[in-house]
C-alpha cells in the first residue's frame, strides 16, 4: 500500500529492529564527531537511512520520547533536554 503522498509504506520497526536502528544511528553520530542526535531527527533517519518506520504508537507509546525512555532502550540510549529540544 502507499501513503497519502504516493510513497510506498515502509515496514514498521519491531522492538528488536527499533533498538538496532537507534543504536546504529547513535554509533554513526559518534563516528561523525557528535555524541547526540536531536530527537526530532530520529524518525527521519530511520526512514531515510534504514527504510523502516520508527512508530512509537505501534510499540505502545504516544510520544517518541516516551518510546526511547522505555526500559527496553535503557542499554541503547538516554533522552535529555539540550537547549530548546530533546536529544538522544
Amino acid at each position: 500500500s502507499t501513503a497519502s503522498t504516493g510513497q510506498p509504506r515502509l515496514p514498521v520497526a519491531s522492538w528488536e529492529v527499533a533498538r538496532q536502528r537507534v543504536r546504529d544511528i547513535l554509533v554513526q553520530a559518534v563516528r561523525s564527531g557528535t555524541n547526540c542526535v536531536p530527537l526530532s531527527n530520529m524518525k527521519r533517519l530511520c526512514r531515510s537511512v534504514y527504510n523502516v518506520d520508527l512508530s512509537e504508537t505501534a510499540l505502545g507509546h504516544s510520544k517518541l520520547s516516551e518510546l526511547l525512555a522505555d526500559s527496553r532502550f535503557h542499554d541503547v540510549c538516554d533522552i535529555h533536554m539540550q537547549g530548546r529540544g530533546y536529544v538522544v
